[in-house]
């Protein structure tokens, strides 16, 4: 909850200041690198021989989970500080690890996207609709339907949108009927093409190599299917239900909101059930084919609805239809490696500031949008293939060393904070979660090695102690942000953001 009493333009400044020095914390690793026996480089081979000796199991078959042989409390709690006393942090956290009888390690590479990804696509999400060129004319239909939305937010007519002028609405409708007029009733059907085209020179998205397939249903909403191959690190397939809806798909909010803890007066929840929704998501990976993959984290999100208009001169302006924001489900899936998912957290695992490894690499992850209608958007980012199953089983550290590296390494890791003249911070984690991620072998661009890390979540809150900001509170909630990272096998902490 934030509290301010004073300038509202001055309190948002303030919060977004908070928000990007921690977010500058995770991007740029700002501390200096301590002096200390736990940070060192993260040498894979060495990772390997400590990992394969003395693998730890448990019989889940008998009730026992990986918490009994590394002696994990159910509850996790402790105290400490800063050494100047401004950061605070108290843990008090759920243990949660997976349902596994052992935590594997895996070498993985990127896996470049083929026809065989889009023609899977097409036929799960597109099913029986008509491809069209996509340098073909649009239709009457799709016209039409844009006149309607149109007349929609005339009518709606909020104090917002009285901002546009009603001849400008107007202007615009009778631009869009003309087109109509004039344009096919309905597109012409060609055979889907799975190939990929190269445009290096290409000043738009999609850059580099990909395939692209536009599809309708009525002749009204075109959906549209993009799948590209790596490019500086990115590759990814993605489904858009609308193809004129790309302005909202960038203005998902699947973050800000989350941490928030709140989504204001302007949000429109969706009326689909949440566990509908999930089962929604659930079944269409399963008919992608993508069994390997789990749900590992779920929230709700927004985007705002937009339209074009023409202003003087015929030049087409994006507006809002109106202030609220359309609320959605976002699913996010990982990967399992031997049953074991690998952790979801927001970092994409695409930064280029570290010279010593080559290139960046995004994570795996495939997300899930899902409004009122159905499917909303998906995307799935940088697939993997299973290389080898280096090991089924991990040494994992007894918890009672997990728990020491916390404690001593928080306050070292956000320093920054603790010497802040201008804000006081309170950490609170309420989550430790046991999983896999993937981490960089070094010099190596397309190779990693999937491993076992201790994950710790909660909010972070903060208050002001100049004058000009004494009133200031705020508290911001990392569902899926972790605060530290920390290797299970060795103890050394992993920067999430460099993805090493």
């Amino acid at each position: 909850m934030i509290k301010w009493k004073g300038d509202d333009d001055y309190m948002k400044q303030s919060k977004l200041l908070v928000s990007i020095l921690f977010l500058i914390s995770l991007l740029a690793a700002c501390q200096k690198t301590p002096e200390n026996s736990i940070v060192k480089g993260k040498d894979i081979d060495n990772i390997i021989k400590k990992g394969v000796e003395n693998p730890t199991e448990v019989d889940i078959d008998s009730g026992e989970d990986l918490k009994k042989p590394i002696e994990a409390p159910e509850r996790l709690k402790l105290e400490t500080e800063g050494v100047k006393g401004n950061l605070k942090i108290d843990v008090d956290a759920d243990i949660f690890v997976p349902n596994a009888k052992s935590m594997p390690i895996a070498r993985v590479a990127k896996r470049q996207f083929d026809e065989e990804d889009v023609e899977n696509f097409f036929k799960v999400l597109c099913g029986d609709a008509k491809v069209i060129d996509s340098n073909s004319m649009y239709s009457s239909e799709y016209y039409l339907k844009q006149v309607q939305d149109l007349r929609e937010m005339k009518k709606a007519g909020s104090d917002h949108d009285k901002a546009i002028a009603a001849e400008e609405i107007d202007k615009t409708i009778n631009s869009l009927l003309e087109k109509a007029a004039n344009a096919p009733d309905s597109y012409v059907e060609i055979e889907p093409d799975l190939s990929f085209k190269k445009d290096e020179d290409s000043l738009i998205w999609p850059y580099g190599e990909f395939a692209h397939i536009l599809s309708t249903q009525d002749d009204k909403t075109l959906s549209e299917i993009i799948v590209i191959k790596d490019y500086h690190g990115t590759s990814r397939a993605e489904y858009r239900r609308d193809s004129s809806k790309s302005s909202e798909i960038n203005t998902l909010d699947t973050a800000y909101s989350e941490e928030m803890g709140h989504f204001g007066e302007d949000f429109l929840p969706p009326s689909m059930d949440q566990d509908e929704a999930r089962k929604l998501a659930e079944d269409t990976i399963l008919k992608l084919g993508l069994k390997e993959f789990e749900c590992t984290g779920e929230r709700l999100t927004s985007s705002e609805e937009e339209q074009f208009i023409e202003s003087d001169g015929g030049v087409l302006e994006e507006v809002l239809l109106d202030q609220k924001r359309n609320g959605m489900y976002e699913f996010m899936f990982t990967r399992k490696i031997n049953d074991v998912p690998i952790l979801y957290t927001n970092n994409e695992g695409l930064t280029t500031i570290h010279d010593a490894y080559f290139e960046p690499w995004m994570y795996e992850k495939i997300h899930i949008f899902i409004d009122d209608e159905g499917i909303f958007y998906i995307k799935w980012n940088s697939p993997y293939e299973v290389k080898e199953i280096v090991s089924d089983a991990s040494k994992l550290l007894p918890f009672s060393e997990v728990q020491d590296i916390l404690k001593n390494m928080l306050p070292i890791k956000y320093d920054y904070m603790d010497t802040d003249t201008r804000y006081s911070y309170t950490m609170n984690i309420t989550e430790a979660r046991l999983g896999l991620m993937r981490v960089t072998e070094k010099d190596v661009g397309d190779s990693g090695l999937v491993i076992p890390v201790w994950d710790f979540f909660g909010t972070l809150s903060s208050e002001g102690k100049t004058e000009e900001i004494a009133s200031y509170e705020d508290t911001m909630h990392y569902t899926h942000v972790s605060f530290i990272t920390i290797n299970a096998i060795d103890g050394t902490i992993i920067d999430r953001v460099l993805g090493y």
